[in-house]
Formats: C-alpha cells, sequence, structure tokens
C-alpha cells in the first residue's frame, strides 16, 4: 500500500487537496469497522476494495447534493470508480469530510 492517498473535495468553484497518510486513514475505518461491526459494510469496502487499489479518493459535494445516494470517486489507473455511500452513514460522512477541517 502506498504510504500516502490525497483527498480532493470539489463544491462549485472550489477545489482543496489534502495529502494524508494512507496508514492513518486505514486504521481510523478499521476502528469503524471494528466498533461497529453490527453495520460496517462501507468502512470494510474502503478498507478492502478502495485503499489498496487507489492514491486518490474525490468527494464532489456539489454533485452529490444533487444525487439519492451521495458517492466518492477513486481513481485506479487513470479511470474513475465510485462507491456510493447512503447519507445515513452519517459517521462515515464525517470522517470522510473531517480530513478537509
Amino acid at each position: 500500500m502506498d504510504k500516502k492517498i490525497t483527498f480532493i473535495w470539489r463544491e462549485k468553484d472550489k477545489e482543496l487537496k489534502k495529502e494524508v497518510d494512507k496508514g492513518e486513514v486505514s486504521r481510523v475505518f478499521e476502528s469503524i469497522a471494528r466498533g461497529f461491526y453490527y453495520n460496517n459494510e462501507v468502512a470494510e469496502k474502503i478498507i478492502k476494495d478502495v485503499l489498496p487499489v487507489t492514491d486518490t479518493i474525490i468527494i464532489d459535494k456539489w454533485a452529490n447534493d444533487t444525487q439519492d445516494v451521495p458517492y466518492i470517486s477513486y481513481v485506479v489507473g487513470g479511470e474513475n470508480r465510485i462507491l456510493k455511500i447512503r447519507r445515513r452513514q452519517r459517521i462515515i460522512w464525517y470522517l470522510l469530510n473531517d480530513y478537509f477541517k
């Protein structure tokens, strides 16, 4: 696993980028998966399906505001993929958005 991951947060005409230690991100979502073992599908997908294959995660707030089910994008081999995350997954969304505070 690469050592860093870049989070890109977009809102209308703004774009913020932040580089974060990938191990730290993995540990945060692993603790969520353990702590919420009865409802940890999204955290597990981030740990197993997203973090190992990407070095960029994109959150497009403006686009997500228009979606029934918002999503994050991640880049694999130059191709964008998405992971839909329901709004009720408030802890997951809080953690993802918290990287931009």
